[in-house]
Parts: C-alpha cells; sequence; structure tokens
C-alpha cells in the first residue's frame, strides 16, 4: 500500500475506489514518484511493451550487458508494425 501513500502524497488528497496505481518498470516494490502512474480500474491490467523492454535493457545495463541496436531508441512506447520484425 506505500505506492498509493506516496501518489496520495504526491496530488494532496486521498485516491478514490476506482483509481489505482500502477508501478511502470513492473517492480512492485520500486515506489519511486516517477515509476507510479495513476489509472483507473477499468483501465486493462499489464505493462505496456514499451516499458516491459526498457526495464529490461535497464536490467541488463546494470548487470554488465551491452544492449546493442535495434533496441536502442525503439521503446518510446508502441511498437510499428514496421519493427516488430527486428524483435525475432
Amino acid at each position: 500500500m506505500q505506492h498509493r501513500i506516496v501518489v496520495e502524497n504526491f496530488f494532496g488528497r486521498k485516491l478514490m475506489p476506482y483509481e489505482n496505481v500502477h508501478h511502470i518498470n513492473g517492480i512492485k516494490n520500486d515506489n519511486r514518484i516517477e515509476n507510479l502512474e495513476l489509472w483507473l480500474t477499468q483501465q486493462p491490467k499489464g505493462q505496456r511493451i514499451g516499458d516491459k523492454l526498457n526495464a529490461a535493457i535497464e536490467l541488463l545495463r546494470e548487470h554488465g550487458y551491452i544492449v546493442h541496436e535495434p533496441f536502442n531508441g525503439l521503446v518510446d512506447g508502441l511498437l510499428s508494425g514496421a519493427d516488430t520484425h527486428l524483435l525475432n
């Protein structure tokens, strides 16, 4: 519940029952405000592909791996259909 408290403090109000907090990088104990998004419960659960790829690239770099093109600069949100062949 710490993530809810962080967002409530940021907005200066209690969250509504239909609001939830999403961890952008998928790490549930990373409660930095820059890693949190306010979502409505009506939205689908999960993570954006770009967010998951960014988190994976960051993890690889933290462990000493070098991430080569085409991934650098590719994960800025949605991947277009033309770019999906780069992941195969």
